[in-house]
């Protein structure tokens, strides 16, 4: 015959075991999700070898990557090429459409999307 101190104890070590691997299932999928976004990031490219990876790349262009990689105007720093849009790309200093399509063309992407 099991006493009542007996099951109050198991149930506190049963208590004690689901938060133990409730913690061990949330550390997975945190580890899960930062291995997505590397994967993810490791398909980018990077501005400097975006740069470096282009002769014909005009010295204005350049100079635009090489701003907005150190210093976004509202955001964090863009550190890939793929993650410029239309919108925050014209923000910069002397960026215009010409450099918008000329960035577009050597991604090889439609320079009429606002992505």
């Amino acid at each position: 015959m099991i006493t009542e101190k007996e099951f109050h104890d198991a149930l506190e070590t049963v208590i004690k075991y689901q938060f133990q691997i409730s913690l061990l299932i949330q550390k997975s999928l945190n580890v899960s999700s930062k291995i997505q976004e590397d994967i993810k990031s490791k398909n980018k490219t990077l501005i400097m070898d975006f740069i470096n990876s282009h002769e014909k790349i005009s010295v204005r262009l350049t100079n635009i990557l090489k701003f907005q990689s150190m210093n976004s105007v509202d955001e964090a720093p863009v550190k890939y090429v793929e993650d410029f849009n239309k919108k925050s790309f014209l923000r910069n200093r002397n960026a215009g459409n010409k450099s918008w399509n000329e960035l577009c063309e050597l991604m090889g992407k439609d320079p009429h999307s606002t992505n």
